[in-house]
């Protein structure tokens, strides 16, 4: 009878403590949703150092320097455009499969952006 219960008393330690291991941390959004995906990713998931930037018209734009989070938190990808390093959110980027990334905005676009702010 001593054999049953404290084998008893061990499982349902066991149990419990497994599932005070799976209770979410406290302030982490819920994993259904959307901004927990965005919290972990940093650019990275679609941007590695050295890959080459085109413009949907195939043109280069630059090369990958840098992959991370801007100053406002949000996922970002450095790009390496005419000797000058350049970040841009991440979301202005796509894979297209073949190792290089897409970018929505072209070489000018970013150059003259970059003129105006200087």
């Amino acid at each position: 009878m001593f054999k049953c219960t404290g084998l008893g008393a061990a499982m349902a330690l066991t149990l419990a403590l497994a599932a005070q291991a799976q209770t979410p941390m406290q302030g982490a959004p819920p994993a259904g949703d959307p901004s927990a995906s965005r919290a972990r990713d940093d650019g990275s998931s679609i941007a590695r150092l050295g890959m080459i930037v085109k413009d949907n018209d195939g043109d280069t734009v630059g090369r990958v320097v840098g992959v991370g989070r801007a100053a406002n938190g949000e996922a970002s990808v450095t790009v390496q455009v005419d000797g000058r390093p350049v970040t841009l959110a991440a979301t202005m980027f796509a894979p297209d499969g073949a190792g290089r990334l897409v970018s929505s905005v072209t070489k000018e676009q970013i150059k003259s952006s970059l003129e105006r702010s200087s």
